[in-house]
């Protein structure tokens, strides 16, 4: 199911990008293009895993449908990242929405990028205080997990705490809350909440037509879901 959606995703596409944009849409091929055999392995691996594993961050993306409504035009990256946690399946889907802007009027054109990472809640042993107790997405500000500093394209603002001791800065960016409920239930429904966030339930529902033979479970799931996004 979960490897079916991914696939309806990494395989829809509308196009190329406007000439006022072409530079963040060429941003993108940064990025090596996923390919399924390499999710595939990755899911297998860590259900295979006796116990916990670690985070994968799969060295893959997908390069998304670009979002051509309102300005700036977006390009989005996606990741997926996987583990096995509390002997289930654990998926975040880690998004970034590339353009083009400015820090000033003045200054030259730059590609930039918001991020944003969809998870399964943080259930059982180590899942902190229970904030997280619930699909949910948040802020991110790099593709590398734990790191401060903004990285491959991303603008966030930074927290300069001290001149003398820059390893006290930070980002002004507070990527544990606030933390957005998702209707989903599954790792498949976390992944479908990415997509309507993008684009909506029309688009997300004619990405999905290639998915065919749905099991009930996730057509009842998928409604919840584009029901809330129309």
């Amino acid at each position: 199911m979960l490897l079916n959606v991914i696939d309806a995703w990494s395989s829809y596409s509308t196009g190329h990008s406007s000439e006022d944009s072409d530079q963040a849409d060429s941003y993108r091929l940064y990025f090596p293009q996923l390919r399924m055999r390499t999710i595939r392995n990755s899911l297998d691996t860590a259900k295979a895993h006796a116990g916990e594993s670690a985070w994968d961050y799969l060295p893959q993306y997908i390069h998304a449908t670009p979002i051509r409504i309102g300005k700036p035009e977006l390009y989005p990256v996606v990741q997926f990242v996987v583990r096995k946690f509390d002997d289930r399946l654990d998926l975040s889907v880690r998004v970034a929405t590339y353009y083009v802007g400015k820090d000033s009027p003045s200054s030259a054109s730059l590609v930039m990028a918001d991020g944003w990472r969809f998870e399964m809640p943080d259930v059982g042993i180590g899942a902190g205080d229970g904030f997280h107790h619930f699909p949910h997405v948040q802020r991110t500000t790099s593709w590398d997990a734990g790191k401060v500093v903004p990285s491959l394209g991303f603008h966030a603002p930074k927290i300069f705490d001290s001149i003398n001791y820059p390893a006290l800065d930070h980002s002004a960016t507070n990527e544990s809350r606030p933390a957005f409920p998702l209707p989903s239930r599954t790792p498949a429904g976390v992944v479908v909440c990415a997509m309507a966030s993008l684009y909506g339930a029309n688009a997300t529902n004619r990405i999905l037509l290639n998915y065919e033979g749905k099991p009930v479970s996730f057509r009842k799931e998928l409604e919840s879901i584009i029901t809330i996004a129309q």
